[in-house]
């Protein structure tokens, strides 16, 4: 996995700089999120749009600090699958320092395994208190993402309203 990511992150020629990730608003967009796509405009009601925007402004209450780790990207059930001696293998990396959280969000919102996963994996690396209700909001990336990507489809400008009436 170390050499994967290394070829993943040398490869992008991005610098892999471990450390604590605040929750804050950058000048070029708010963590990641795709709002200022024509698409994603075309898709949401000036209302959600506002709403996106008070949620990034609210960032730093609603997450909190944490440290970055080396993170699958993209981890949803079917990049997770059993080799023939039953261990599960994560396949179709996308390599990246984030939060935990924010590749758990992936996982949890999209047909989540069973709750086994969840505290085997909080055995091993606890998470802040909450964390469950921080999921869909740390999911909200992925549904502007397909927003960016594919414009509206299926119940994605749903979730992302969801997301807007919960947390704004």
């Amino acid at each position: 996995m170390k050499t994967a990511a290394g070829l993943a992150v040398s490869a992008c020629g991005a610098p892999v700089r471990p450390g604590v990730i605040p929750a804050q608003r950058e000048e070029t967009g708010s963590h990641g999120f795709p709002t200022g796509n024509r698409k994603v405009h075309r898709a949401l009601e000036p209302v959600d749009l506002s709403g996106l925007e008070r949620i990034c402004e609210r960032l730093p209450q609603l997450v909190p600090t944490a440290p970055s780790v080396l993170n699958h990207g993209d981890l949803w059930r079917r990049n997770l699958v059993v080799d023939a001696a039953g261990e599960p293998v994560f396949i179709d990396p996308a390599v990246c320092w984030t939060w935990a959280e924010s590749v758990l969000s992936m996982i949890y919102c999209c047909d989540p395994p069973p709750e086994g996963f969840f505290r085997a994996y909080e055995e091993i690396s606890p998470l802040a208190d909450g964390r469950r209700d921080r999921m869909p909001l740390l999911h909200l990336r992925e549904h502007l993402s397909v927003l960016a990507h594919f414009g509206p489809s299926g119940d994605t400008v749903a979730q992302v309203r969801g997301v807007v009436l919960t947390f704004a």
